[in-house]
């Protein structure tokens, strides 16, 4: 019997960000800094251009900004200084900043935020569920009332702190953002302007935006330029760049020679089971598939040791909304072959089989994530 499984128990690959010694210390001013970007070309970076994955969102949110945003303590202030959610009218009202303009010398108001909302009606943000908004309305100049279709726990979060503000005296006449490639389409609040942008070479720079409302960038110009995943560690000791993402296990020799070292997660690889098909439709065959894999040892093993052994679910164990009192199914042959026992399944040296037909469960792996990735 040869049934398909679709690759996981998420396994959390290591990206370590290096950061040149002298780059950004405190409250020092840097002229340029140069990033390697690996996988080059991120699309052209206004909310319709960018590439919706990988790191398109990010040269975008250099030039446009949302209503408020996250650090480590949580949400923060953007173009919204304070905001309160509604009850009675499931919605969230949010006051804006005042004095804040656009890179072309025009003034922002709750208009434009109001517009945003409506126009992605229309013309969905593909990173934003445009569906759970009814309607956004400016109350005045600097305040803004969203009205939602159904309660949206997650909407701070992946609405107000995702969405990047349009102006409405540049988008209010594009019939299709998609295709607009025009330097006005890159009219944003944001704390940088686009100065080049080459597709061929996947290269991007910035140049600091000195009007910006939250004080003038102390980096003056933002370059992106592709480098190798080999070449990264040398093109950083050479002073090429000035921040790389590099793999986990080069990063000793460097840490040795002065770089700072930041650790994040990189890529997440997710089983997917169908459970209406036979055997995965009884609970004890999903259990004991669970039990069966030793996800420290596919850490160890692929990852050389760099990353974070998979969990029950999408999120990996370290995010603050993971939940530590759910089933963990450790790794435990013997309970996969009881549960399997229970099932009819016999043992047959290293199978088990059922009615003479031996259990046999091919796995689908979507192209480019079947090996480490350090990007």
């Amino acid at each position: 019997m040869r049934v398909p499984l679709t690759l996981g128990f998420a396994v959390m690959g290591l990206l370590v960000f290096i950061l040149s010694s002298n780059v950004l210390a405190a409250d020092e001013k840097v002229d340029t800094l140069t990033v390697a970007a690996l996988s080059g070309d991120q699309g052209f970076p206004s909310p319709y251009g960018h590439y919706p994955h990988g790191g398109g969102y990010i040269m975008m949110s250099f030039i446009f900004d949302t209503l408020i945003w996250k650090d480590q303590n949580g949400f923060v202030p953007a173009l919204a200084e304070t905001w309160k959610y509604l009850p009675d009218e499931n919605a969230y009202l949010f006051h804006l900043r005042k004095g804040v303009t656009w890179n072309d010398g025009e003034p922002f108001t709750a208009d434009d935020v109001a517009f945003t909302f409506q126009y992605t009606k229309d013309h969905p943000y593909p990173l934003v569920d445009s569906s759970i908004i009814d309607k956004a309305e400016a109350i005045d100049e600097n305040t803004v009332k969203i009205v939602l279709t159904k309660s949206y726990a997650p909407f701070l979060d992946q609405v107000a702190g995702a969405q990047p503000i349009l102006p409405l005296h540049i988008y209010r006449n594009m019939s299709d953002p998609d295709d607009y490639k025009d330097e006005k389409a890159l009219t944003g609040t944001g704390p940088f302007r686009l100065v080049d942008y080459d597709q061929t070479q996947g290269t991007y720079f910035y140049k600091a935006n000195e009007d910006y409302y939250q004080g003038s960038p102390r980096v003056k110009q933002l370059k992106f330029v592709k480098v190798s995943n080999e070449m990264a560690s040398a093109s950083l000791k050479k002073g090429d760049i000035d921040a790389a993402s590099v793999p986990a296990e080069t990063t000793e020799p460097l840490e040795k020679e002065g770089f700072d070292i930041k650790e994040s997660h990189d890529t997440t690889m997710i089983m997917a089971i169908n459970h209406k098909k036979e055997p995965f439709s009884d609970v004890r065959f999903r259990k004991a598939i669970y039990y069966a894999i030793d996800r420290q040892a596919l850490v160890d093993i692929f990852l050389r040791g760099f990353g974070c052994a998979g969990c029950p679910g999408i999120l990996p164990s370290d995010h603050p909304w993971y939940n530590p009192d759910q089933e963990q199914y450790s790794f435990d042959p013997a309970k996969a072959e009881e549960l399997l026992k229970e099932m009819g399944y016999s043992k047959d040296g290293q199978y088990f089989s059922k009615d003479g037909e031996r259990l046999e469960i091919e796995l689908l792996v979507q192209p480019g994530l079947n090996k480490p990735n350090f990007r």
